[in-house]
């Protein structure tokens, strides 16, 4: 299952991105691609960015067993023709390796871009429990010095992905969108509402959309209600008007923000549209999921990288549903998956791996 869950995110994956570089231009404001607000987008990403980091580590593991073959060439800096000849034959070593690359290396542009602050929180975590897990518990016994080599070995790639992908996606999307909304305005094709996409209106640079990214980062002098963007006024709207069974959900008027339609917290819209013990049972069963989680982990990962999976999953889902009401399974992707992996993790018995999985 887990297996078909993450072909089918990466085939969505590579469509979704295809289809923003062409329709969805960076304007200046946080980019949403093909989403309605920047927000949904951040709580997509905190989906993807778990699937390629098992992605990675899945095909590191492939990789370390092949039979090892020389390089043809040796890299000479007096002759950069041998350096061009050994980066093509450690591609074609490493070709497993490069989609789940340009996969986070492309999930962390569009981060980015999007400022979602929702989403850099759970990758940041996610990244975390992946070193820690993928590192410290696989390998504690082959002693300090091999677990740092080993790490800066894997890690490096990611980081040259991410210098390289930030760039190259800014510069895809700018060129493949202005191809299409030139050919639109010059034909007459844009309506007036959406003249601004007119790409001979546009300015946007790449270091202006980084220093935006880096600016909204900035907590200095702000308030806890303007760093999360007014959901501590939204929270406390609704969690005052919680009432033991619950009542019917609607949307309410906040004071000083307006009418809010959801609570932006899964716990608090659990209590306020079921009540108390609806978000009692609500809670536990996510606290059971993680200890189910790590016990899959632990039992299953000498031989089934997929294992580290439903854990890396858990921080995207956390700070999502302590961020927005992403528990409707169908409404957010990452609740979506979340809740599909919880049928093997509480199985009455955890079985061994039979084998090493395909790469996906």
């Amino acid at each position: 299952m887990f297996r078909l869950v993450t072909k089918g995110l990466v085939s969505f994956n590579l469509v979704f991105f295809v289809l923003s570089v062409l329709f969805s231009p960076i304007t200046g404001g946080q980019y949403r691609a093909l989403f309605t607000n920047a927000n949904s987008l951040g709580q997509y990403l905190t989906c993807t960015i778990p699937l390629f980091m098992m992605n990675y580590t899945l095909a590191w593991r492939k990789w370390e067993q092949k039979p090892r073959t020389a390089s043809p060439v040796r890299p000479e800096w007096r002759h950069p023709g041998s350096l061009f000849r050994y980066a093509a034959f450690a591609c074609r070593a490493h070709k497993g390796l490069l989609p789940s690359l340009l996969g986070l290396g492309t999930s962390v542009a569009l981060i980015v871009f999007s400022r979602s602050r929702t989403a850099l929180l759970a990758a940041a975590i996610s990244f975390a429990l992946w070193f820690v897990l993928n590192y410290i518990v696989a390998h504690w016994g082959e002693g300090i010095k091999a677990i740092a080599l080993r790490a800066i070995k894997q890690i490096l790639p990611m980081l040259l992905a991410v210098v390289i992908c930030v760039p190259g996606t800014f510069w895809l999307v700018k060129g493949g969108t202005y191809a299409v909304y030139y050919y639109a305005a010059v034909n007459d094709l844009l309506p007036e509402e959406y003249a601004y996409l007119d790409p001979r209106l546009q300015g946007t640079k790449l270091d202006d959309a980084i220093n935006a990214a880096m600016d909204r980062l900035d907590t200095e002098g702000k308030t806890a209600d303007q760093v999360t963007t007014h959901r501590t006024l939204i929270w406390k709207a609704f969690a005052d008007r919680v009432e033991p069974l619950g009542h019917e959900r609607g949307k309410i008027y906040v004071h000083d923000y307006g009418v809010a339609a959801t609570a932006h917290n899964c716990i608090i819209q659990i209590l306020y549209d079921s009540g108390i013990f609806t978000a009692l049972f609500y809670f536990a069963i996510n606290v059971a999921s993680g200890f189910r989680a790590l016990l899959y982990y632990l039992r299953r990962r000498k031989g089934d990288p997929y294992a580290i999976f439903p854990v890396l999953l858990m921080p995207g889902y956390l700070v999502t549903s302590l961020l927005a009401s992403s528990y409707p399974p169908f409404a957010y992707s990452i609740a979506l998956v979340y809740w599909l992996v919880q049928a093997p993790l509480f199985e009455k018995k955890i079985r061994e791996p039979e084998g090493l999985p395909e790469c996906v």
